[in-house]
């Protein structure tokens, strides 16, 4: 049933949280690996360091977003943003691969504070009719945010020309600590809708009674552990194969920040005219492309090509789940509601990603041939559990 409130009105305060925090995220997201293979991590520490850390991120939030739901969200957002950007500091400072895996991990449980309270407070300045699209605008100056981050690591990188080591990556890093930080501290600045006054106790079996929600869950978490077998294989590509340096990372990933933050600005709008289900199934069936074109890739040119369009799928993913869910959830659970999603993608890609990068190194040897293998494996995956999102019920309101 749908609750009536007065949504709020976004102000610069919303839209500079969202872009600090992609800021980071994108950062993190795009060179930790790289970082990682740097210190002398293997492809089974790869594969474990992206398991733990998204297990870490999406897991958690279950749990803070229960609490979010009963104390309110912007402590929560401040606290995870600002102790996520020290532990990243800290990683500045070691050289040692499991030092490296551990504050990772860390920082990554600091992340799981905020998400949902920062997704659940977005949901708070929509409305029932215009949900897509005000989703979709946070989400695209987000997205900038993330494209900005991009920019700024391929100008630091450009004039580098000794050889990569783990230090080539302590700008990136320190600059990514910073913005966490400051995007902790801008929440304070936040509004938030005020909280019911009927406080309940924690019954997850409620939660989990939800047929769409349900149905919803055990498709995102059979879609992502066959999705995240690629997950610790597409740094080797890049750092073994290809050799890009820095700033040719940086570009690729501009690519794919710039298609995301460009597209956002129709999938918002589309989503509120056409649906849900369509954009959520296609987002994820897009995603088969960069396990399909990495393998057979000679140049950061395709890398840079194949990341536009993995752009697209991200941002149209990112909008389509976020609205599902503040559709189909009561406002007093909204936040339970997003991070239960997420745990579900947190402990299929601790599988997936565990599973994908043991199976190469173990069975297949660990070289190139078997890098490239799992990716082809990881993307004929994704098109076929992504299709299954078709399946889901329609929650737009015509």
């Amino acid at each position: 049933m749908t609750e009536e409130y007065e949504p709020l009105e976004a102000d610069i305060a919303l839209y500079s949280a969202g872009f600090l925090q992609q800021f980071s995220d994108s950062l993190v997201q795009r060179f930790i690996n790289l970082l990682a293979i740097a210190v002398g991590a293997s492809v089974g520490q790869l594969g474990f360091l992206n398991a733990a850390r998204v297990l870490a991120i999406n897991l958690f939030q279950l749990v803070f977003g229960r609490l979010a739901d009963q104390m309110g969200k912007r402590r929560f957002i401040a606290v995870g943003r600002i102790v996520n950007g020290l532990l990243l500091f800290t990683i500045l400072f070691t050289d040692s691969p499991n030092w490296v895996v551990s504050l990772v991990i860390g920082a990554a449980i600091f992340t799981s504070m905020a998400l949902p309270s920062w997704n659940s407070l977005i949901g708070d300045y929509t409305t029932e009719n215009r949900r897509g699209e005000i989703v979709g605008k946070v989400y695209s100056v987000s997205f900038v945010g993330g494209l900005v981050a991009m920019i700024s690591a391929f100008l630091l990188s450009i004039n580098q020309n000794s050889e990569i080591t783990r230090h080539s990556y302590t700008p990136i890093i320190f600059i990514a600590a910073v913005a966490s930080i400051l995007s902790g501290l801008t929440t304070f600045f936040l509004r938030e809708l005020p909280l019911n006054k009927t406080r309940e106790s924690m019954r997850i079996e409620q939660v989990f009674s939800d047929g769409p929600l349900k149905r919803f869950l055990f498709l995102t978490f059979l879609y992502g552990v066959g999705s995240s077998v690629a997950m610790p294989l597409f740094p080797y590509i890049m750092a073994e194969k290809l050799k890009l340096t820095v700033w040719q990372v940086a570009l690729t990933s501009i690519t794919n920040t710039l298609i995301g933050a460009l597209s956002q600005q129709y999938v918002g709008p589309y989503l509120d005219r056409v649906g849900r289900r369509q954009v959520l199934a296609l987002s994820r069936m897009v995603m088969a492309s960069s396990c399909l074109v990495y393998p057979f890739a000679s140049s950061w040119i395709h890398i840079a090509a194949v990341e536009a369009i993995s752009g697209f799928g991200i941002a149209s993913w990112m909008s389509s789940q976020s609205t599902y869910i503040i559709d189909i959830a009561p406002r007093r659970l909204r936040a339970t509601y997003l991070a239960s999603s997420m745990a579900a993608i947190g402990v299929a890609t601790f599988l997936g990603s565990n599973l994908g990068g043991q199976i190469v190194q173990t069975y297949l040897g660990g070289g190139l041939p078997a890098i490239q293998t799992g990716l082809i494996v990881a993307g004929i995956l994704r098109l076929i559990l992504g299709s299954l999102f078709f399946t889901i019920k329609e929650t737009r309101i015509n």
